[in-house]
């Protein structure tokens, strides 16, 4: 119901610019609202697509010619020039940079395109290795990216004194631990508009999950970053037989 009222919404303030039932058509998704970014159009954009020298095209692209495009039904448009708006690859965090955790395991490689990180900071076998907005806190649903990297620094602070008051000089979360954080996270964003069957955005991996998305309240969020708990790390010193 919520769903539906948030589209009835939307197209009643569509129709404040236009008439055109085939127009409304062709830009209603199929998707429920804000499952994917939502255009925030003061009418200019539907204002634009009904001017005489703009024609809505919604089937795919067959080819890029060098003189323009052809679409799935054979018709050619020539062009000059072409905005190629695909999103972005968010499930490959790391781009070209190389980093390599214990036993000279590569992040790339363990991650894929299922990044995880224990309250989006840190990864298992990747000891002193922390994360500002990383894996799972992208805030999408009404949490400040502002305010989870504030969270995150704390939390980093808090596991580097973690490591003076012990004595340690690594730590690392515990490999169960931070798995089950990654399961509850995607558990709870598998009921969230973003994974709708519908929705077909950058935020899915190959798998349909959620790596990249934030999937708590922002009050929890704060409460389990305050400090690190000391049982969720594994620690070590310079001498192995000392690690705890």
């Amino acid at each position: 119901q919520g769903n539906q009222a948030i589209r009835d919404m939307f197209i009643a303030w569509m129709r404040a610019f236009t008439d055109d039932e085939d127009l409304l058509a062709k830009v209603t998704p199929a998707y429920p609202p804000m499952g994917k970014r939502t255009l925030q159009d003061d009418g200019t954009w539907l204002t634009t697509l009904q001017r005489d020298d703009v024609e809505l095209i919604t089937g795919g692209v067959a080819e890029i010619t060098p003189d323009g495009v052809t679409d799935v039904d054979g018709v050619h448009r020539p062009a000059d020039v072409l905005l190629w708006a695909t999103g972005f690859d968010v499930n490959h965090q790391l781009g070209p940079i190389d980093i390599r955790g214990a036993g000279d395991v590569g992040l790339n490689e363990a991650w894929g395109d299922a990044a995880y990180a224990y309250l989006g900071v840190t990864v298992p076998g990747f000891p002193n290795f922390y994360c500002m907005f990383g894996p799972g806190t992208n805030a999408v649903n009404g949490a400040s990216i502002i305010y989870n990297s504030e969270c995150q620094m704390r939390y980093i602070l808090g596991c580097l004194d973690m490591m003076l008051s012990t004595g340690a000089t690594a730590a690392e979360p515990r490999a169960e631990v931070c798995a089950d954080y990654d399961r509850r996270s995607q558990a709870r964003l598998s009921s969230m508009v973003y994974a709708h069957p519908a929705v077909r955005n950058y935020y899915k991996n190959s798998a349909g999950e959620l790596p990249t998305l934030f999937a708590w309240r922002i009050v929890d969020y704060w409460r389990w970053t305050h400090h690190p708990d000391l049982q969720d790390y594994v620690l070590k010193t310079a001498s192995p037989q000392e690690d705890s």
